[in-house]
């Protein structure tokens, strides 16, 4: 298949069939995910307690808190559910998902034993780290259904295709709409009128039974490289070095059908496009762990601003059928684009209570600016400006709470917690149903021995977001509330040596 670079004008229709470009940028910038089952447990509020490697993506001066080597690996099963209202009609998909989303080797250094002839000597451990954690998934399934007797996908390319500055000619279209109005043309939904000569839909007006099923795969891990101290068990010191990588498949088919076999010379068109998208990124994190008092610590890890490039492959399909049993398809060349995205750095502020040996309350707070995220393209820069000027006006600054309770009897240790996060639309006027707001539930337990421990733990998500298939310019478009439920189970092995 032939592969070309997207252009500017090409880019924009593009980017209206894949989905909006700044919902990309958000979506590969965002880390809810968890990777161990202990600080899943605890709704991820682990900042400013350590001693497990899933804490390591939040502060790397938890590494410190190792007073033995040890390994650790996780084993998940995540369900995603959503249902969709569009047009007064429901329809759900749901999605299961196995994965390991931990594997992380620790050696530790106990510097007590090196240093024990040195009075003034305060450095007890110095600990290193290799491992992979799993930081977010981007498995689902979506499906919406509904009558639509007003507008037509096709509606939208002819809107397109009568901009000013695209010739009425098959080459015009080729070469400025190449992934949407083209193959509508290529499969005659859209034709030129010379009298005019303007596009139109060749669809005549009737009622339309719209479907639309979204499947996405894929995720982003960390492999990091972390190192931290000890001194004196009252303050502890880390840092890592963190590399990212992004897999992503979006497979988007869209269909419209004659609902009541009226409308003259058409039964149905399909269309489908499939976007897959590699990343890597890479990035730095700081932190420390300060114990006052024996029974508070208090926390700060700070991620370094993130350098990730993208790379992304497309292909857009057709297929239309009509009443004199005559059928067409199309299939575009295969588009490519790179470009670069940044993230701004940021900060978590946690601390911990620990009124007895037996149980705790522990507290995060993270800012997360993804408002002020950019990207750069030399393929196409006039791109990346209009692109970060859309990111500003549409994403707001995120405030992200964290909240666990731990309680242990005997080799048994309970677990509750919760997260919020703030909607990241700066106008959620629009739709307050539909903020991206998100609030996690978890809950779990551990089987604790001297040199080994269990943990299990569960985590429900629920995140409501707006959808709209297309839309049209100074036209009413018809939007889907998206109801978007997940859970996922982990489970935790810790070995001791």
């Amino acid at each position: 298949m032939k592969k070309i670079i997207i252009t500017v004008f090409s880019l924009l229709s593009f980017s209206l069939v894949k989905g909006q470009n700044e919902e990309d940028i958000y979506r590969y910038s965002q880390n809810r995910s968890f990777s161990t089952a202990r600080v899943a447990g605890l709704g991820g509020a682990f900042g400013a307690l350590g001693g497990d490697v899933g804490g390591l993506t939040i502060n790397p001066a938890g590494l410190g808190v190792f007073r033995s080597s040890a390994f650790q690996a996780s084993f998940g099963l995540g369900n995603d559910f959503q249902s969709a209202e569009y047009i007064n009609n429901n329809k759900s998909g749901y999605r299961l998902n196995l994965s390991i989303p931990n594997a992380t080797l620790v050696v530790s250094k106990d510097l007590r034993k090196k240093y024990k002839e040195d009075s003034k000597n305060d450095w007890n451990f110095l600990n290193w780290s290799l491992g992979y954690n799993q930081t977010h998934s981007f498995s689902g399934r979506r499906n919406i259904d509904g009558l639509n007797s007003k507008t037509s996908l096709i509606d939208k390319f002819v809107y397109d295709s009568n901009d000013p500055s695209i010739p009425l000619t098959e080459a015009g279209l080729k070469k400025h709409l190449p992934y949407t109005a083209y193959p509508a043309y290529m499969v005659y939904l859209i034709n030129p009128d010379t009298s005019t000569k303007l596009f139109y839909n060749t669809i005549p007006l009737g009622v339309l039974r719209q479907k639309e099923l979204l499947r996405e795969r894929g995720g982003k891990g960390d492999l990091n490289m972390s190192v931290a101290a000890n001194y004196g068990n009252k303050l502890f010191l880390g840092g890592s070095i963190n590399v990212s990588f992004i897999n992503y498949t979006q497979i988007l088919q869209f269909t419209e059908t004659d609902a009541s076999n009226n409308i003259p010379d058409f039964r149905s068109f399909t269309y489908t496009t499939n976007l897959t998208s590699t990343g890597t990124s890479f990035t730095g994190k700081l932190g420390f762990i300060y114990v006052p008092v024996k029974w508070i610590r208090v926390g700060v890890g700070a991620t370094l601003p993130t350098l990730t490039t993208i790379e992304e492959n497309y292909v857009a399909r057709i297929s239309s059928a009509f009443d004199d049993n005559k059928t067409y398809d199309y299939k575009s060349d295969q588009a490519y684009f790179k470009y670069k995205m940044y993230n701004p750095g940021n900060v978590t502020f946690s601390g911990v209570i620990m009124p007895n040996e037996k149980g705790l309350i522990s507290f995060d707070y993270q800012n997360l600016k993804f408002g002020s995220m950019e990207t750069t393209s030399s393929i196409d820069p006039f791109w990346s400006d209009r692109l970060n000027t859309v990111i500003q006006n549409t994403y707001n600054t995120v405030n992200n709470y964290r909240l666990g309770l731990e309680y242990r009897v005997d080799k048994f240790v309970y677990r509750v917690g919760g997260a919020y996060w703030s909607s990241p639309i700066k106008n959620i006027t629009i739709d307050p149903k539909a903020d991206q707001t998100q609030i996690n539930v978890t809950g779990g337990f551990s089987i604790v021995n001297k040199n080994s421990a269990l943990d299990f733990s569960a985590v429900y998500s629920q995140l409501n977001s707006r959808y709209t298939p297309y839309q049209i310019p100074n036209q009413a478009s018809n939007f889907a509330i998206v109801n978007r439920t997940q859970l996922q189970l982990l489970t935790t092995l810790k070995l001791k040596f």
